[in-house]
């Protein structure tokens, strides 16, 4: 019968033997005996068999229908049939699997798993940025019931493939510093420009790491952190940017740094140190000079703008950056020796008179060493007497020749404008103090010698002292004939009659012309006689008036006397004689 398991077996069976070379035939023969064997008394072992004699070649449509029985007779087996369908089918076979899982209470680990390979057939139909989330979201769940962190971070990266804007930024984020925590100190910084993966950034690359990894994570937070904070994590990009060889990166963060901050030492620090590894002069001596001003130490300011100044001037040729540096380096500390010489020899060569006054002036409050203090003094003098203010010049001068008694330069100005001031005792004093200094000049000695003299004779009447500085240039041998005969002429009127016939003695020898050597001579040989009491020294004289003149009465006449030196008159005498005779002959009626 009909409703008969056995009978219909057995029908079943010998059909197949009919049709045993009809393979669709067949197949459907085995789905009516898997049919019979699903009933309650059937054997679903022997249904099972014969499903599986079933020709994979036979019509779809009996294919798939054996495709179904099998998953009606076996959980699993049911849901790796569904998987063979296509992909669509895989993913509903995942999903089932994954639900019948969960249903079963199963662990954790192996909940984990299903959802894992659910979300991974789902991406591979749908794609990575599939914005169907729930599988993904299933996964992420169990990894978090499961303590999976790895499997969390891939869970959470491919949700935001899924999602844009903040959102996707905020996953991206909370991916990367998961396995941070996870202990990878490689994780790659996010690529979104969103204020989350920025700041996420920075703990992905910490001090200490990378340091070009750390430049970047620094140099792409822009605003997130506040615009002060931001320029300063823009100066540490700028310092790690240095420290990983990147140079020209590092100079445009320090630009950009002092942009921000013009006046702050941090970001003019670094474009210093850039530089210094670059070897851009230009650069050093700018970033020094923001650095003069930038620091609270004045002296650590004032060599910064030194070092800018050395640069601008010795080897960029900047003259006028240059002296500017120079200003500013005495400004904060006028006791940089170095930096004060070269801007005063600038100014002073220029002939900036009231720049000049002003640096002397600060200058005088530090220097301590009494040759620098002349020094400065003596340049105050020289710019106030060419400005015309003589008395301020000859204060300063005298505080010259109160460090220096025997300053050539101050003893001239003095005794110059003195004398243009009608002071000329004064004007005589120094003048006649600069001829008598052995390290002056000889011209200047004797030029300073004989207009003391002219002021002591003309102006004062003091012929004393004009012979005092007239004998000086003497014994100092820098006397002229025109001295010589001063000397003599001022020796003669004070009654220095040593000294006048010394003088005398000497230019009996110099004078031009035989008048003028007699006149020397007969004028010697009479103070000797006459006022000095001691004709036998006027030996010299009269020997030589005797040459010059054979016939002069006096010469001849103390010759004759026998006062002057035996060897003389032995010597002198018979020529004396016959000059007498022949001048008696040529003119006996003259009684001279």
């Amino acid at each position: 019968t009909p409703d008969d398991p056995d009978a219909r077996r057995r029908a079943l069976e010998a059909s197949a033997e009919a049709h045993a070379d009809a393979p669709d035939a067949l197949a459907a023969l085995a789905l009516e005996r898997w049919g019979v064997e699903l009933s309650g008394s059937g054997d679903p072992e022997e249904g099972r068999a014969a499903l599986a004699a079933i020709d994979p070649g036979v019509a779809d449509e009996l294919l798939h229908a054996a495709t179904l029985a099998r998953a009606l007779a076996d959980d699993e087996a049911a849901l790796e049939s569904l998987a063979r369908l296509g992909d669509e089918a895989a993913v509903l076979a995942a999903a089932s699997a994954y639900q019948r899982a969960l249903e079963l209470g199963s662990s954790a680990e192996y909940l984990e798993e299903l959802a894992q390979r659910w979300a991974a057939t789902h991406n591979d139909l749908r794609g990575a940025s599939s914005q169907q989330l729930d599988p993904n979201l299933e996964w992420l769940a169990q990894t978090v019931a499961a303590g999976n962190l790895e499997h969390e971070v891939e869970a959470r990266r491919q949700i935001a493939r899924g999602l844009s804007g903040d959102a996707r930024a905020a996953l991206d984020a909370s991916a990367g510093l998961l396995e941070l925590l996870s202990g990878n100190a490689r994780t790659p910084l996010l690529e979104s420009r969103s204020a989350a993966a920025r700041l996420t950034n920075l703990e992905l690359a910490p001090p200490g790491s990378d340091p070009r990894r750390r430049a970047r994570a620094l140099s792409g937070v822009a605003d997130s952190l506040g615009e002060d904070a931001s320029t300063l994590a823009l100066a540490l990009a700028g310092w790690n940017q240095v420290a990983a060889g990147e140079l020209e990166a590092a100079e445009d963060s320090f630009r950009a740094v002092t942009e921000a901050l013009p006046t702050e030492i941090l970001g003019w620090e670094g474009l210093r140190a850039t530089a210094e590894l670059t070897g851009d002069r230009n650069l050093m001596a700018e970033a020094c000079a923001a650095l003069g001003d930038a620091v609270a130490d004045t002296a650590l300011g004032a060599e910064l703008w030194e070092r800018s100044a050395f640069i601008l001037l010795d080897e960029l040729g900047d003259a006028e950056r240059g002296e500017l540096a120079l200003a500013r380096t005495v400004e904060r500390d006028i006791s940089r020796d170095e930096a004060f010489d070269r801007l005063f020899r600038i100014v002073r060569a220029r002939k900036d008179g009231p720049t000049l006054l002003e640096l002397i002036e600060k200058r005088l409050e530090v220097a301590e060493d009494p040759e620098e203090i002349a020094k400065l003094f003596w340049e105050r003098a020289r710019v106030m007497r060419k400005a015309g203010d003589l008395e301020g010049a000859l204060t300063a001068l005298e505080n010259v020749t109160m460090l220096e008694a025997e300053h050539v330069g101050a003893l001239a100005l003095m005794g110059e404008i003195a004398l243009s001031t009608r002071r000329f005792d004064e004007a005589a004093e120094y003048l006649g103090r600069l001829a008598e200094l052995d390290e002056a000049p000889a011209k200047q000695r004797l030029m300073s010698g004989v207009a003391a003299v002219d002021i002591y004779e003309n102006k004062l009447n003091d012929v004393e002292k004009a012979l005092s500085v007239l004998s000086a240039l003497y014994k100092a041998g820098l006397s002229t004939m025109p001295v010589r005969e001063r000397l003599a002429r001022a020796a003669g009127k004070v009654g220095a009659w040593e000294q006048a016939t010394e003088v005398l003695e000497q230019l009996m020898q110099e004078r031009e012309s035989s008048e003028g050597r007699v006149e020397a001579a007969r004028l010697a040989m009479a103070i000797h006689r006459d006022r000095r009491g001691k004709p036998e020294d006027a030996s010299f004289a009269v020997e030589k008036l005797l040459a010059e003149a054979p016939q002069d009465g006096e010469a001849l006449d103390l010759l004759l006397s026998g006062l002057l030196p035996e060897q003389l008159q032995v010597r002198l005498v018979p020529r004396a004689r016959m000059t007498l005779v022949e001048s008696v002959q040529l003119n006996p009626t003259d009684i001279e």
